[in-house]
């Protein structure tokens, strides 16, 4: 058997020998392709020309309104103090401060008997407490896991969580939900000129860092003149977090948790986590796909 130095120099010297690639031919000199080939581009085309017909449009102020009804997202992710503590969040150093309307109070509790957020106890061994996170708009808490409670010189909130022990503990949230408001949900669609009614979601996505979010309805009503007229299907909401909580203009007072199966991603690791709200009105966002 030959060494392995014998081997790359035999290599290096076939590579030396070999003719060089010839160029591309000119496009008159190819081949014309087949008939299946072209009818594989034309329906490649056609899917792609589909896509794009899907638009985007940025609503007039006042002219789209949304009444929202028990969604779940990943609007907590930007309270866990991890990231507030590293800077990435569109919530870092901003305790104290107005980053909602006055009609929202938003609370994480890890104690509402048998919701799917509940704990005995966290993964480092804390008990569970209900966190008040944002106070009548105003930025009050984050959620704690020990080493961010440490570095921010408060207690731990019994956030710290794993999927297993195959995993290290980190600020996650447990149940989180907005108070119920003072308004009649019937009263929320009557104020509606036009607008959507989402009542279902089936999940979305939140950038961390700027609180960039989209969701997708799975049952949702169109509203015209105040009343819901017909379903709607095929579209999506796209906003920023912290814009679209400050444009909350009426909070229901008919408050119930989700009864989705919802699970939070972060790191690699997933854990079940539960959410609730009333009907909510947001004055302005963008749907895409109407």
């Amino acid at each position: 058997r030959h060494s392995p130095r014998a081997r790359r120099r035999a290599r290096a010297a076939r590579r030396r020998r070999a003719p060089h690639r010839a160029r591309r031919p000119p496009d008159s000199a190819r081949r014309a392709p087949g008939p299946r080939r072209r009818a594989l581009r034309s329906s490649v085309a056609r899917r792609h020309r589909r896509r794009g017909r899907s638009r985007r449009r940025r609503s007039p102020p006042g002219a789209w309104r949304r009444a929202r009804r028990r969604s779940a997202g990943r609007r907590g992710a930007l309270i866990e103090a991890d990231f507030n503590r590293k800077g990435t969040s569109a919530y870092s150093g901003r305790i104290g401060e107005v980053v909602a309307s006055e009609l929202c109070t938003i609370y994480d509790s890890g104690q509402i008997e048998n919701d799917r957020g509940a704990l005995n106890v966290d993964d480092e061994g804390n008990l569970p407490k209900e966190s008040v996170l944002i106070e009548k708009g105003v930025l009050t808490g984050y959620m704690h896991d020990r080493i961010s409670a440490q570095y921010f010189k408060t207690e731990a909130s019994g956030n710290g969580r794993r999927e297993s022990y195959a995993h290290y503990p980190v600020p996650r949230m447990t149940t989180t939900y907005l108070a119920s408001g003072e308004s009649n949900p019937e009263e929320i669609i009557h104020s509606v000129k036009k607008g959507v009614y989402c009542e279902s979601f089936n999940g979305g996505q939140v950038d961390i860092s700027n609180g960039d979010f989209v969701f997708v309805p799975t049952v949702a009503y169109m509203i015209e003149d105040g009343q819901k007229k017909y379903p709607i299907k095929n579209f999506t909401l796209i906003g920023n977090g912290p814009d679209a909580m400050s444009k909350v203009t009426m909070v229901g007072n008919d408050f119930a948790f989700s009864e989705g199966i919802w699970t939070c991603s972060k790191d690699g690791q997933s854990v079940p986590v539960g959410v609730g709200l009333p009907t909510v009105l947001v004055s302005e966002l963008t749907v895409g796909g109407i």
